[in-house]
């Protein structure tokens, strides 16, 4: 039932609102699982690129914590956090 939902969510990233965006992100980490994470992730880092400075920084926490709690393999956890660093370095926290 999620996975058939999450483009509602994703969608609401993209939204003017700031409160809409905040709630549509929390609402994804929430219901994101073991099944959906990687392509929850892979979303969340596009959207990273679309230079959301508002959100940037609560995204960036939210994809690292999916990203070690979720994590498919070494590699992929690895890739990931290099791609935040890539895509919001200065956001990124230690």
């Amino acid at each position: 039932m999620i996975k058939d939902n999450l483009e509602t969510f994703f969608s609401g990233l993209k939204e003017k609102d700031i409160s809409i965006r905040k709630r549509a992100l929390d609402t994804i980490f929430y219901l994101c699982n073991q099944e959906v994470a990687p392509e929850v992730v892979n979303e969340l880092l596009d959207h990273l690129q679309e230079n959301d400075y508002e959100m940037m920084e609560l995204m960036v926490l939210k994809i690292a914590i999916l990203a070690e709690k979720f994590a498919i393999n070494l590699s992929w956890y690895i890739d990931v956090i290099i791609k935040l660093i890539e895509f919001a370095g200065d956001y990124v926290d230690e």
